[in-house]
């Protein structure tokens, strides 16, 4: 324990103010119960995944199976030729997170760990809404942390 608040105090140490700003922000944002709620709630009403072939990925084919059409909700087509890699049907794909199945989340988590897929997370966030949701969040657990305190 003593040795991991040494490590700790050296990194805090090379890093800039600032990087230091982001992380007790970042760290009072992560334990704090209501705003981790706020920004699932929020995450899985708006984000969006995107998979794409990793660059190093051995096969050139990529096919074009999007999820994106809300009249399908997610269900893309398999491609009917022969596949040369398991993750064929991801090289090109994006979906609402909500939209996501099990088996999809398993195979694609799979293929980055094989470095077949490249993952990126769209935030669909065009009017400030999720600064919004995480300044009311902290406010209002503020406001019932002083309650509890008094």
């Amino acid at each position: 324990n003593n040795n991991n608040n040494n490590n700790n105090n050296m990194l805090m140490r090379r890093m800039r103010p600032k990087d230091e700003a982001v992380i007790v922000f970042a760290n009072r944002i992560a334990s704090d119960v209501h705003v981790m709620d706020a920004l699932m709630e929020y995450g899985q009403r708006q984000c969006r995944i995107k998979v794409k072939k990793a660059a190093s990925s051995g096969s050139s084919g990529s096919s074009s199976n999007s999820g994106s059409d809300k009249r399908t909700k997610g269900k893309g087509t398999k491609k009917s030729s022969s596949s040369t890699s398991p993750f064929e049907t991801y090289y090109d794909y994006s979906n609402k997170i909500s939209y996501l199945h099990d088996h999809q989340v398993l195979a694609i988590r799979r293929g980055v760990d094989q470095k077949a897929l490249k993952l990126t997370f769209e935030n669909m966030d065009y009017d400030g809404r999720l600064d919004r949701i995480i300044h009311r969040a902290l406010l209002s657990s503020s406001a019932n942390n002083n309650n509890n305190n008094n």
